[in-house]
């Protein structure tokens, strides 16, 4: 078990993040994405945005947001089991959100399982509340939770 005194740091995703984000995003999301629209995405998408964040040089987390301003989108956020309840997950979304104020943005949406209740936590820890429900949106057939926050940005 991590301790919790280690220092997370953040960076902006590069290629050689990539099958790291590609295994986890299909083991914790059961999301199957090819490796060339990840790298599509990193690479091409001038609205996405995917930080990296590591302990000692090892990748323990990820998030990944979409910003076409106004407004943004967190599209996925990811910890390690081993790392999570050490608030690396709040600092991945901490970073975020002084990045989009910095940048303007107005307000965050995200979508999340109902069922995640430690995501869901930290979401309302920052402010985020439930404003809709996807229903079956899932391939499992769960719902989804619509969070919104709004953040007004720096102008």
């Amino acid at each position: 078990m991590q301790e919790s005194k280690s220092k997370l740091s953040i960076r902006k995703m590069d290629m050689s993040d990539v099958p790291f984000v590609l295994h986890y995003e299909t083991k914790a999301f059961d999301q199957h994405l090819e490796e060339k629209a990840l790298y599509e995405e990193i690479i091409e998408n001038q609205v996405s945005e995917y930080y990296i964040g590591l302990i000692d040089k090892e990748r323990i987390g990820y998030v990944g947001v979409w910003v076409p301003k106004p407004s943004a989108e967190i599209i996925t956020m990811f910890v390690k089991e081993e790392f999570r309840n050490h608030h690396f997950g709040a600092e991945l979304l901490r970073f975020v959100l002084n990045r989009l104020r910095k940048d303007s943005i107005e307000s965050i949406t995200l979508e999340v399982r109902p069922s995640n209740k430690p995501a869901i936590g930290l979401y309302e820890k920052f402010g985020f509340k439930e404003v809709a429900r996807r229903r079956n949106y899932y391939k499992d057939g769960e719902d989804a939770l619509l969070m919104y926050l709004l953040i007004g940005g720096q102008k």
